[in-house]
């Protein structure tokens, strides 16, 4: 079990569909990996498929480099992959040759995500924040006690 490997950059290495294949379901298990790079492998729609359903209940990857690889139709399933994981705040597929609609949609989801991502990224500091305050007025709260406890 991983837990170490936040990047895996395979750029240019060739894998084919048979590697992106074994790469999906290895994704199916890691809770860890942030940042995928498979650019220029020879990755078809095959692949793709393969990729995006695994990376579609992935919970963890915030990044998925696929560019220069011939996906073609495949980019319909990273679009289906991006309506289902929110999570995918950058996607590269530049000369993915897929078609310009679904290419345009999959870049708006991509913004879409981002801007939740710094949504809840804000949504978070300020919990933090109010957190901070309740704990600093429970402590107020306690001294005002003790200190009415001693008169």
């Amino acid at each position: 079990k991983n837990v170490t490997l936040r990047t895996l950059d395979l750029y240019g290495c060739y894998i084919g569909d048979a590697g992106a294949t074994h790469l999906a379901r290895a994704l199916g298990a890691n809770k860890a990996l942030q940042r995928l790079d498979v650019g220029t492998n020879a990755i078809h729609a095959d692949g793709c498929n393969m990729l995006s359903d695994a990376v579609s209940s992935n919970t963890t990857l915030t990044a998925l480099r696929m560019w220069g690889n011939e996906l073609r139709l495949g980019v319909q399933r990273l679009q289906g992959m991006m309506l289902k994981n929110d999570r995918i705040t950058d996607l590269d597929i530049t000369g993915c040759l897929g078609p310009e609609d679904v290419v345009f949609t999959i870049k708006a989801l991509v913004r879409k995500n981002r801007n939740a991502h710094v949504e809840r990224s804000q949504a978070s500091r300020t919990v933090e924040g109010l957190q901070d305050k309740v704990r600093g007025l429970e402590q107020e709260l306690a001294d005002a006690k003790t200190a009415l406890a001693k008169t």
